[in-house]
């Protein structure tokens, strides 16, 4: 089926069950089209299947109310009784950063596993649930919506040096799931290309069960890359180097509280890598 036909048919099958009013609500500044076809292009064009996914994720914005993630600092998401003290564990456990865009256009976000990254500990020591860490991720992916203004893709960046074999515990997987079942269920065809880079030889056991969250189609832009030597020149062809951390031989200082991601923070002028 040609990509309009498909595209209109599933616009018929939406206003069937009265749910375009929610397509307008929730599509932001992308258009119409370019919505509908990044559920038909993570359905394999099978109008059925993208109407099914595209109706359950309607539902579920409006039960998340995504909408209130879009004007709120991660503090406010992440503040448990009056207290930060999770939210500055989780800052050192598992950073995020929005750190502007590669060549192009497309937003950049690193992430890093962390050495003390400990599920079991963050919800003792802090109170914070598995609940709050679904709304942090959530936050995340609807901040990055924004930065690109509802339309195209993203390139994702994961720093694993500090990974070792005493994350792969059951609850630690258990979380690190919920980024991959909100990208797949609620963000299709957001992910441009993931590069997890310094990887060391133990992670092979945490991709062995990780790509099983995965379809095809997201498995095909993911990258395993070694050291720098492995990860640098392929990383150059597509952004500036220079926008990664300080530690990984950029000119960022990444900040938590302001996060990056905090609105008005990343329009202040993050560096793009043309």
């Amino acid at each position: 089926m040609e990509p309009a036909s498909a595209s209109q048919e599933l616009e018929q099958r939406l206003g069937s069950q009265n749910l375009l009013a929610l397509v307008d609500k929730y599509r932001g500044r992308e258009s119409k089209d370019n919505f509908f076809q990044r559920f038909l292009v993570a359905r394999d064009s099978d109008v059925e299947k993208a109407f099914e996914l595209l109706k359950a994720d309607l539902e579920w914005r409006e039960n998340q109310n995504t909408l209130q993630y879009h004007n709120v600092p991660s503090r406010r998401i992440l503040e448990i009784n009056g207290s930060l003290a999770g939210k500055a564990m989780l800052d050192t456990m598992l950073p995020v950063s929005y750190l502007g865009k590669d060549r192009q256009g497309r937003p950049v976000i690193y992430r890093k596993i962390a050495a003390p990254v400990d599920a079991a500990k963050l919800t003792k020591e802090t109170e914070m649930t598995y609940e709050h860490f679904v709304k942090y991720n959530i936050w995340i992916l609807e901040r990055m919506t924004q930065t690109m203004e509802d339309q195209g893709q993203w390139l994702s960046i994961m720093d694993l040096s500090e990974f070792a074999f005493r994350h792969l515990t059951k609850l630690n997987l258990q979380w690190a799931k919920v980024l991959a079942d909100l990208m797949k269920d609620h963000y299709p065809e957001r992910l441009g290309k993931s590069m997890l880079i310094n990887a060391p030889t133990v992670f092979n056991m945490g991709w062995a069960i990780a790509k099983t969250w995965l379809d095809a189609r997201t498995k095909e832009k993911v990258g395993i890359f070694g050291g720098e030597k492995a990860w640098k020149p392929e990383m150059e062809k597509i952004m500036d180097l220079s926008i990664l951390p300080v530690e990984l031989g950029g000119n960022a200082r990444l900040s938590f509280d302001p996060h990056s991601l905090d609105p008005r923070t990343h329009e202040a002028g993050a560096p793009d890598a043309n």
